[in-house]
C-alpha cells in the first residue's frame, strides 16, 4: 500500500524519530491526500516500537498488547506494523500516565531501588569506619614474606643483596621499592599525631600520599573515643575543645532566633557543621591547623561575633539565667564558662563559686520533691497523704 507523505515529515527509514507528541503523530498519520482510514479514524502506519518514549507512543504501545492478535497479524502484514487509531492511541496515554507498572516501573522495581540504597548507605558507613580505623591506628610492620618479597605497589622482587632496595611507608607498614617511595615525599603520620602528638615527618609510598591527601579533610577523627587523655597532653588542643563547646552552648541562642541569622552562622561555619555540632570530632586538616594555632583564630572570631549578637538582640538577651544559689542581680549565660556553670540534668546555669559551696541544684531538688509526692499520691496502698514541705 504506497501513501504520501507531507514534504516536510516524510518517512525515512534511518532516521530514528523524536520524542515530541507533535512531531510524532505527524510521522505516524498519513497524508491528507491519500489517507487510509477504519471507521473514520485515521489509521497509524509507523511502527509503535520507533516512535519513542512520549505519551503518543506509549499509549500505542499499550494498545497494541491489549489488541487482538488477529487484528494485530492482519494490521501487521498489511502496513508494517500495529495499527492504531490517534484517539485510541492518545486515550491509552493518559489512562497509564500515572500508572508506574505501565511505564515499567513496578512496585519490585521501588523495592529493589530502596534496597540498593540500604545497601550503598551500609557500603558507605564501613568505608568511612575503615578509613577512620586507618587514621587512628599506628600500623605495624608484617614483613616481606607476607607480600612474598614483592613491591607492595609495582610487584617488583625487593629484598636480599640481589634484589631491589626497598623502604617501609609509613601510612601503611608496608613494603615500597625506591622508585615507588621517591615522589611520595615525607608527611607527619595521622595514627601517630592521634595516639602521641608526634608531628616528625615520615617517608611515604606515593600511594600512601594519594591515600594521605585523599583523606585528610575528612572529619572522622574522635578524639574522646579514641586517646581522650590527648586533651592533657597538648594545651592547644584543649583551648580548642573549650572553644568548640563555647559554640555550641551560643548556637543555641542563633539557632532559636530570626531565621536570617540562623542561615547567617551556618553560611560562617560551612562546610564544618561539625565544628559545633560535634566537638571532639576532628579531620587532620583541623588537627594541623590547631597545631598552627589557625583553627584557633577561627573559632575566635565566629565566638566574637554570635556572642555580640546575643549581647545586643533583643530575642536572645532574654534567654539568660539568674543564679538561684545567690542574691546577685546579675544575668548570665552558659556560654561563659569560665564564669559559670551548667547544670548537666537540667542545664540550669550558675555562678561558679557559687555551684562550689552549693554542689546541689535547686531546680533538680525540686523536680525530685515533685516526683516524690506525684508518687505518694498515685501510691493506692497509701492511706495517709503526708505533704512535705
Amino acid at each position: 500500500m504506497n501513501y504520501t507523505f507531507y514534504a516536510r515529515y516524510r518517512y525515512r527509514t534511518d532516521t530514528i524519530l523524536g520524542t515530541s507528541l507533535r512531531d510524532e503523530l505527524l510521522e505516524a498519520l498519513p497524508s491528507t491526500h491519500n489517507d487510509t482510514f477504519e471507521n473514520g479514524t485515521p489509521i497509524y502506519v509507523q511502527s509503535p516500537g520507533l516512535m519513542g518514549n512520549s505519551l503518543a507512543a506509549i499509549g500505542a504501545r499499550h494498545q497494541m498488547w491489549e489488541s487482538t492478535s488477529d487484528r494485530l497479524s492482519s494490521s501487521s502484514d498489511s502496513c508494517g506494523g500495529p495499527v492504531v487509531s490517534f484517539g485510541q492511541a492518545l486515550r491509552s496515554a493518559m489512562e497509564t500516565r500515572d500508572d508506574p507498572e505501565s511505564l515499567g516501573t513496578s512496585s519490585q522495581d521501588l523495592a529493589d531501588v530502596d534496597e540498593q540504597d540500604v545497601a550503598d548507605s551500609s557500603r558507605k558507613s564501613s568505608v568511612s569506619a575503615e578509613t577512620a580505623e586507618k587514621l587512628c591506628t599506628i600500623p605495624r610492620e608484617k614483613g616481606l614474606d607476607a607480600q612474598d618479597f614483592r613491591c607492595a605497589m609495582c610487584r617488583k622482587t625487593i629484598g636480599g643483596s640481589t634484589f631491589s632496595k626497598f623502604e617501609t611507608c609509613a601510612i601503611d607498614s608496608k613494603y615500597y621499592c625506591t622508585e615507588c617511595m621517591k615522589s611520595g615525599g615525607k608527611v607527619s603520620i595521622p595514627a601517630r599525631v592521634v595516639m602521641d602528638w608526634d608531628w616528625r615527618e615520615r617517608a611515604v609510598s606515593d600511594r600512601g600520599r594519594a591515600w594521605y591527601e585523599a583523606n585528610q579533610e575528612k572529619a572522622l577523627i574522635n578524639i574522646k573515643t579514641t586517646n581522650s587523655r590527648l586533651y592533657a597532653h597538648a594545651p592547644a588542643l584543649e583551648e580548642t575543645r573549650k572553644l568548640r563547646e563555647k559554640l555550641q552552648l551560643v548556637s543555641m541562642y542563633l539557632f532559636t532566633c530570626r531565621e536570617s541569622v540562623s542561615e547567617d552562622f551556618r553560611r560562617r561555619l560551612w562546610p564544618k557543621e561539625y565544628l559545633r555540632s560535634e566537638i571532639d570530632v576532628y579531620s587532620f586538616a583541623d588537627l594541623i591547623d590547631v597545631k598552627s594555632g589557625a583553627l584557633q583564630r577561627r573559632l575566635n572570631s565566629l565566638l566574637k561575633h554570635s556572642i555580640n549578637h546575643v549581647m545586643t538582640c533583643t530575642l536572645c538577651k532574654q534567654k539568660g539565667f539568674c543564679c538561684e544559689l545567690c542574691t546577685v542581680n546579675e544575668v548570665i549565660y552558659p556560654f561563659n564558662t569560665e564564669s559559670t556553670h551548667r547544670c548537666l540534668v537540667c542545664f540550669s546555669a550558675f555562678h561558679v563559686e557559687c555551684w562550689r559551696t552549693s554542689g546541689d541544684c535547686p531546680k533538680c531538688v525540686r523536680r525530685q520533691n515533685f516526683e516524690t509526692r506525684r508518687a505518694q499520691v498515685d501510691d493506692p496502698h497509701n492511706t495517709l497523704l503526708v505533704l512535705q514541705p
